[in-house]
């Protein structure tokens, strides 16, 4: 779970926030400043890969793969795809499970898996 209090631009007394953190409210937003709210999504987008296995990944592909409409309809492109430097493949950056990569590779056939380290 994550816990918000907002309109902390309305604060007038930081012993409130500090009582507020003891009370569990881990994040503070102000939704007319703007104050908090990136963190709050770095936060939620944190929890949400952690109970679903996801973890961030990026693909290959070539401009004409069928890959690339079986990411779309099943909602893992997290951005815009961006070309290689050589221009004839395309950069996809995706969130998916273990779970997800393996029904990605038996429904488009094997891939590559190019592992950082």
């Amino acid at each position: 779970m994550v816990s918000v209090g907002n309109k902390v631009d309305q604060l007038k007394d930081a012993s409130v926030l500090e009582k507020l953190k003891d009370l569990g409210i881990s994040h503070f937003t102000s939704c007319v400043t703007g104050e908090g709210i990136h963190d709050l999504i770095g936060a939620i987008d944190d929890m949400s890969m952690r109970l679903t296995g996801s973890r961030p990944r990026r693909l290959k592909l070539k401009p004409g793969s069928k890959a690339i409409p079986y990411l779309y309809r099943e909602q893992l492109v997290s951005s815009e795809p961006y070309p290689s430097d050589c221009g004839q493949f395309l950069f996809f950056d995706v969130f998916m499970s273990d779970q997800q990569m393996a029904k990605f590779q038996a429904h488009v056939g094997a891939l590559k898996v190019k592992r950082a380290g």
